[in-house]
């Protein structure tokens, strides 16, 4: 039933594209903020009065000195701002039915703001507040702190997690892809306040910025409230991305845990020769996980 299920969503996402004749086609374009020409992909759909942009800063936690950096310093721009803390920010969200989270992936600091298009202002001055006022302080970093040596100590238990981390030490041996995101409970406790600081101001800069946005807007307006709200960002030092191989050295790694399950992972290099095919590995991929395999 699960298999099934993902293709009827396959085949309803993509009726409701061809379907769509008020949506544009992707663009790519830029929007011109400090002399720096950022990226900007935009795609305009009037199906509902909402927004949808996202910031991108090209990093990550590969740009990280420190594993678990990157993560600390998301979850921590998820508590509030300085001025007005975790719940009272989180409350001028929820008036409005507006989403703000960050998030880190291994090449990528992230911005996700979502909102209704009457509450357009509003959602960009909360970005603003967010962007220029996070709550570096030492009372957050203590509780982002606990929290993640808390999920470290979790994910001992969890096997598949084990499994995962294992498989990706051989793999990616020797480069980013190797360290868990979350770091160990050793790195963590070795992280301060400063070190986020540092990481932060590395990376929120204009040069390693990407936008995508999406909605009910108008580019000419979007590009406006853009400039407007980034303009206070440090025009900084591009970071090109990183690209890594899988080792094709065999090896394996043995973990008894006290249960009756097994949790297995394998996996092998894989180069698609032609890029614009990459499709077919995806769906692939997509098959081979929809079957529970």
């Amino acid at each position: 039933m699960k298999y099934i299920l993902k293709w009827i969503a396959i085949v309803a996402i993509l009726g409701g594209n061809m379907n769509a004749q008020d949506n544009e086609q992707v663009k790519i374009d830029s929007v011109e903020i400090n002399n720096v020409s950022v990226p900007l992909l935009f795609e305009s759909s009037k199906n509902l009065p909402v927004g949808d942009v996202q910031l991108i800063f090209v990093g990550g936690s590969a740009d990280a000195h420190i594993p678990g950096l990157g993560a600390m310093s998301a979850n921590l721009l998820n508590e509030g701002t300085k001025e007005l803390g975790n719940v009272a920010f989180a409350n001028r969200l929820e008036s409005k039915a507006i989403g703000l989270y960050a998030s880190v992936g291994l090449q990528t600091l992230s911005f996700d703001l979502s909102f209704l298009k009457e509450f357009s202002d509003e959602s960009f001055s909360l970005l603003s507040m967010l962007l220029y006022d996070p709550n570096l302080t030492p009372k957050a970093f203590s509780k982002v702190k606990s929290l993640i040596l808390n999920k470290i100590a979790r994910n001992k238990d969890n096997f598949d997690d084990v499994a995962e981390k294992n498989l990706k030490s051989i793999l990616f041996k020797g480069t980013p892809m190797a360290i868990p995101v979350l770091g160990d409970e050793e790195s963590i406790e070795s992280i301060t306040l400063e070190d986020i600081k540092a990481f932060l101001g590395r990376n929120l800069v204009l040069k390693r910025l990407i936008i995508v946005a999406g909605g009910d807007l108008q580019k000419e307006e979007l590009k406006k409230q853009l400039i407007a709200t980034l303009s206070k960002l440090p025009v900084g030092e591009g970071k090109e991305r990183l690209h890594f191989s899988a080792s094709k050295e065999v090896d394996s790694i043995i973990v008894k845990k006290p249960t009756q399950q097994a949790f297995i992972y394998f996996g092998a290099p894989f180069d698609v020769v032609d890029k614009e095919k990459n499709y077919i590995a995806k769906v692939m991929s997509f098959i081979l996980g929809g079957s529970g395999f």
